[in-house]
C-alpha cells in the first residue's frame, strides 16, 4: 500500500471519528434539551406544539419546499425540490416536523450543556482525586430563581467536609456566594446551592411588615427565596442565640412587636432580667407584663401554669384536642423570657435564687412539653446555649431556632446541630433560621427605637377605642412581686 493511500486510510478513520463524536455531542444537548423540557418546560411546550402543527401543516401542503427554493435558489434546485416532492406529503411533513423539534431541543441543550461544563470547571478547580484517580462531576444543575443555582455533584469518594473546605475557592472561581453545601438522600451524592445576587447587608422591619398576613406571626427575615414570616401557634417555641453584636436583642425586640401588631387576642408575659431597662416601653402596653427580676419572673410563670392547667381542664371537658382562641375565647399567652441563662442557671444551693430558678426551669419544661395545646408559647433569648443555661429538655421541644453569629463551632452546634452560624459573615442581623429540618441564611429586619415608640402608640390607642381588646383580664395583675402574690384574675364571660 502506497504511502498517499495510507494517509487517505487514516484521513478517512480520523474525519469518521470526528464525525461519530459530534453526533455523540449533539445527541448529549438534545438530551440536556429533553431534561430541561421534561424538568423547566413544560409550560413551554402549549406554545410550541401548536407551533410544530402549523409547521406539520404546512409541510403537508409541501409550502416548506416553495419557501426552501427561494431563500436557497443554488441548493434547492428544481430537481432536488421535485425529488423531495417524490417522497410524498405525509414523509415531507414528518422529517421537517422532527427537523424542528430537534432544533428546539438543541436550542433548549445548549445552555444546559454550556452551564455544566461551566460548573464543572469550577468543580475541577478543587483538584480532588481518589484513589482512582477520578474525580467528582457535575451530574444536575437547577436553576430556581434571583439568580440562585443548585448543583448536584458525584462525589465518587470525596467528603462532605473536603468540599465546605474549599468553600472559599468555589466562591472566587464562580463569582456567587454558597449558600450551603449538603448532602442528598443518596451519600453518593452532594448539593452545592449558589446565589448570584446574595441577602442584603441591611433590611427594615417597616419594609417587611406587611407580610404579616396570618394571626400571631412574625418576621424571621429575609431569605434567598423571599422574607420568611412565621406564625407562633404553628411553631409553637422560639429561641434566640447569638453572641453579643450579632443582632440578637434586636431581633427580640422586632419578633415581640410582630407578634403585638399581629396578634388580635394576645397577653404577653415578658421576663426581661435585664433589669428591665431595655423593655421599659412594652409596660405601656395594656396586654404586656414586665418582670424584672427572677422572684417577679416566678410569679409570671406560676400564673401561667396555673392558667395552663386551667384550659386542659376546658379541654378535656369540650373533647377539643387544642385550644382555638375564637371558639374558646381565650387570648394566646406569649411568655418572652430576654437572656434565659440569667433566669435558668443554677448557682449553688447556697444561693439566695436556688430554689426560685430550680421551680422556673420545672414551670419552662413543662410549658415546652404542653403549651402548644393551651395556646401559650415561649420565646427564649439567650447569648449561650447549654444544659447549664437551658435544659435540653426544654431545647428538644423548641422548634423554631434563629442563631446569629457565634464565635466557636461549640456555640453553633449546640444550638443547630452544625457549624453555619460559626460561618456566618460578620454582618449584625444576619442570622440561621432553623425550624425542623428546615434551614435557611436570612437577613433580621431592624427595627429603631423611634418605630418601637410610634407602633406603641398606635397599638395603645387601639386597646383605648376598643378597636382592639383581650378575651381575658390578665392573668397578673401590675404590682405582683413576691413569690407568694400571683394575684390570679378570672376569665371574662
Amino acid at each position: 500500500m502506497s504511502t498517499q493511500e495510507k494517509k487517505s486510510g487514516n484521513d478517512l478513520i480520523k474525519a469518521s471519528y470526528n464525525f461519530l463524536m459530534a453526533m455523540g455531542q449533539i445527541a448529549k444537548i438534545n438530551w440536556y434539551g429533553i431534561k430541561q423540557i421534561r424538568r423547566f418546560r413544560a409550560d413551554l411546550l402549549l406554545i410550541y406544539l401548536p407551533i410544530g402543527l402549523l409547521i406539520f401543516s404546512a409541510s403537508y401542503k409541501f409550502k416548506h419546499l416553495i419557501i426552501a427554493h427561494k431563500i436557497f435558489p443554488s441548493f434547492f434546485t428544481y430537481g432536488v425540490v421535485n425529488f423531495l416532492a417524490k417522497l410524498g406529503a405525509t414523509t415531507n411533513a414528518i422529517l421537517v416536523t422532527l427537523g424542528y423539534f430537534f432544533v428546539l431541543l438543541i436550542a433548549f441543550g445548549i445552555r444546559e450543556f454550556a452551564m455544566k461544563k461551566k460548573y464543572q470547571n469550577f468543580v475541577d478547580h478543587f483538584k480532588f482525586k481518589n484513589a482512582f484517580n477520578s474525580t467528582p462531576k457535575v451530574v444536575q444543575i437547577n436553576h430556581i430563581s434571583n439568580g440562585q443555582v443548585k448543583i448536584k455533584v458525584r462525589t465518587d469518594g470525596v467528603s462532605i467536609e473536603d468540599f465546605r473546605n474549599k468553600k472559599g475557592i468555589l466562591e472566587s472561581s464562580s463569582g456567587a456566594s454558597v449558600e450551603s453545601i449538603e448532602n442528598c438522600k443518596d451519600r453518593r451524592f452532594i448539593e452545592i446551592h449558589l446565589a448570584k445576587n446574595g441577602l442584603p447587608q441591611k433590611c427594615f422591619y417597616k419594609n417587611l411588615s406587611d407580610k404579616l398576613d396570618k394571626d400571631y406571626s412574625f418576621v424571621v427575615g429575609e431569605s434567598m427565596d423571599g422574607v420568611i414570616t412565621q406564625s407562633i401557634r404553628e411553631l409553637p417555641h422560639l429561641l434566640i442565640a447569638g453572641t453579643t453584636g450579632g443582632g440578637k436583642s434586636v431581633f427580640f425586640k422586632q419578633t415581640l412587636m410582630g407578634l403585638i401588631e399581629s396578634s388580635p387576642h394576645m397577653q404577653m408575659y415578658l421576663l426581661d432580667l435585664k433589669k428591665g431597662v431595655e423593655f421599659a416601653k412594652y409596660e405601656e402596653y395594656p396586654h404586656i407584663r414586665v418582670a424584672k427580676n427572677i422572684q417577679e419572673s416566678l410569679v409570671f410563670l406560676r400564673a401561667v401554669k396555673s392558667e395552663m392547667d386551667r384550659r386542659f381542664q376546658i379541654l378535656v371537658q369540650s373533647k377539643q384536642e387544642e385550644i382555638d382562641p375564637k371558639r374558646d375565647k381565650l387570648d394566646v399567652i406569649i411568655v418572652a423570657v430576654d437572656e434565659a441563662s440569667i433566669l435558668y442557671t443554677l448557682g449553688s444551693k447556697q444561693d439566695s435564687n436556688y430554689h426560685a430558678t430550680l421551680e422556673a426551669r420545672k414551670i419552662t419544661d413543662e410549658i415546652a412539653k404542653l403549651g402548644r395545646a393551651a395556646g401559650i408559647h415561649l420565646i427564649l433569648a439567650t447569648q449561650r446555649v447549654t444544659v447549664k443555661t437551658i435544659d435540653g429538655s426544654i431545647q428538644e421541644n423548641v422548634t423554631g431556632k434563629i442563631c446569629f453569629r457565634m464565635n466557636t463551632f461549640q456555640g453553633s452546634n449546640l444550638v443547630l446541630g452544625n457549624k453555619k452560624a460559626l460561618d456566618l459573615p460578620d454582618i449584625p442581623g444576619r442570622a440561621i433560621w432553623s425550624r425542623g429540618n428546615y434551614t435557611s441564611e436570612v437577613q433580621a429586619p431592624f427595627i429603631d427605637k423611634q418605630e418601637l415608640l410610634e407602633n406603641t402608640e398606635s397599638i395603645k390607642a387601639e386597646f383605648m377605642t376598643e378597636k382592639r381588646k383581650n378575651f381575658q383580664k390578665l392573668l397578673v395583675e401590675k404590682g405582683a412581686k413576691t413569690l407568694g402574690e400571683t394575684s390570679l384574675t378570672e376569665t371574662d364571660e
